[in-house]
């Protein structure tokens, strides 16, 4: 075999077994990208929700506090209420204590009564037979019992055993009178205050109550948002030790690629196209505390999108985080990624040109709303793709 010839078969050789090398590191590398953006993502929403729960716990405990003041100031009304109604009940029970006494005498009045009237009759029965005609007229012009007993006390004709009797029995009927009425209003009085005062210790201790349940429920509300937030720390933890992780096995992979001598210069700004027309809503650089390698264009769903220089497509198919994923490798250590397509228009080791519809716009893998995820490469290393459109 001539020397040139073997020479050449080596040189291809070298170069088979080469390519895969790179374009496997190459791969790996992307994958791992994507797997930070979506971790990245991820850390987005759990620090979203820290805040969303922070804030939320603080409000809780503010009104927690709050209420633990209303609870205590209703809590000392009401054992003023109490101590209130303790002192009428007593003085309750002392009236229905004496009212029941009162009740004994007003019994015996009734008797003494009873006995002063029918000793007055006896005595009126005698005056008649005895023909007296003053008490007699007197008797006769009554109207009533009591009109007849007042005026029989006041007419000297009547013996002083009359007028004794007389007085007896006016005496006995007022006292009674008297001791009806007082007993009666005591009683209504006492009834009502002790009515008015339970009624305000009820209404304070159905109050004091339903704020107690309603810090009861606060609290327990908290509890549940704080061990929601801890969840959260713990995953924000892991989120971020598995991005650092795949951060630092990123950079070594990037080195592995500048070493392999797959690189070069680039082209200039205008060698590249706009893949789909639209407002740049997430750009280039920072964002939650990471690098966003790439651009977000939004367009509608189904929007065309088109190859932003001819290459060969190196990967087409589903990435994690990227969803429907298009990388092509324009040459000289230039390539272009596109994701969340919601279809691709193209498949792996395709050659395509500039302008070529590779995929439709949509929203797959981790996202949130239908836009263009557009990156652009140097020697596998992500820039701003807004220096080279």
């Amino acid at each position: 075999m001539p020397r040139n010839l073997r020479l050449c078969l080596l040189l291809a050789f070298a170069l088979v077994l080469a390519a895969p090398a790179s374009g496997t590191v190459t791969d790996k590398r992307k994958k791992i990208q994507d797997k930070i953006q979506t971790l990245e993502g991820k850390l987005g929403t759990a620090r979203h929700k820290h805040a969303v729960l922070t804030t939320q716990i603080s409000r809780m405990t503010g009104r927690i506090r709050l209420l633990e003041g209303q609870i205590g100031t209703a809590t000392a009304r009401l054992d003023s209420l109490q101590a209130r109604l303790a002192v009428h009940e007593k003085t309750l029970n002392k009236l229905n204590a004496s009212y029941e006494v009162q009740t004994q005498l007003l019994i015996t009045y009734r008797a003494e009564f009873t006995v002063a009237q029918r000793t007055l009759e006896q005595r009126l029965v005698a005056i008649y037979e005895r023909g007296q005609p003053d008490t007699v007229a007197v008797v006769f012009a009554s109207k009533s019992i009591s009109s007849m007993i007042d005026q029989i006390s006041y007419q000297r004709s009547v013996s002083n055993q009359d007028r004794r009797v007389a007085r007896d029995v006016k005496r006995s009927r007022d006292r009674m009178q008297v001791l009806q009425s007082r007993t009666k209003r005591n009683r209504e009085r006492a009834l009502a205050e002790a009515k008015a005062v339970a009624d305000a210790a009820w209404q304070q201790r159905t109050t004091r109550d339903a704020l107690a349940r309603h810090q009861n429920d606060l609290a327990s509300a908290r509890v549940d948002k704080r061990q929601t937030l801890a969840q959260v720390q713990t995953s924000e933890k892991e989120y971020l030790d598995e991005i650092t992780g795949l951060e630092a096995a990123s950079r070594r992979i990037e080195a592995q690629l500048r070493s392999s001598g797959s690189h070069g210069s680039g082209v200039s700004s205008s060698g590249l196209i706009w893949p789909v027309n639209g407002p740049v809503v997430s750009p280039f650089g920072m964002r939650w505390g990471r690098m966003h390698e790439g651009i977000d264009i939004a367009v509608g769903t189904g929007t065309p999108i088109a190859a932003a220089a001819a290459g060969t497509v190196a990967y087409a198919g589903w990435e994690s985080g990227y969803g429907n994923f298009v990388l092509i490798d324009h040459g000289n250590g230039l390539a272009t990624a596109y994701g969340h397509q919601s279809r691709i228009a193209v498949s792996t080791g395709q050659s395509v040109s500039q302008g070529e519809v590779i995929g439709y716009v949509g929203c797959t893998g981790h996202c949130f709303g239908p836009h263009l995820h557009f990156e652009v490469r140097i020697n596998g290393s992500a820039v701003d793709p807004l220096g080279y459109l």
